[in-house]
């Protein structure tokens, strides 16, 4: 439970854990191989939404922040996922792969998703 402090006391307050953040913590800190973030999209895109959205099959984690700072990415949909997927990568240097819950086992092959490497 989030506390805040203040003239001696402590009492409750809203807060909001990002789920991808503490997904990439957590695998970070088991040592996990890869992190998958399982969404309701097939992977990230450039322009998503737009008529001409172009999947992203894959991008280094320069490329991920690059995009991130132009604005690539909605908040509070793909750019989290994006931002701990980067997080991740420099961390370990190994690398986070974005997909369906459907296509789990093609993303890990290579054939599905977004991944994203050092």
């Amino acid at each position: 439970v989030p506390l805040a402090c203040g003239d001696g006391t402590r009492r409750p307050c809203p807060a909001v854990v990002d789920k991808d953040w503490v997904a990439a913590l957590l695998a970070e800190a088991l040592g996990a191989r890869r992190l998958v973030f399982v969404t309701d999209v097939p992977r990230a895109f450039d322009d998503f939404g737009a008529p001409h959205a172009r999947p992203i099959h894959a991008m280094t984690a320069a490329e991920a922040r690059d995009r991130l700072a132009r604005g690539v990415f909605a908040p509070g949909s793909m750019a989290p996922k994006v931002e701990s997927a980067v997080g991740f990568v420099e961390a370990t240097g190994r690398p986070a792969v974005i997909t369906t819950l459907g296509e789990i086992h093609a993303a890990l092959a290579g054939d599905a998703g977004t991944t994203v490497t050092p």
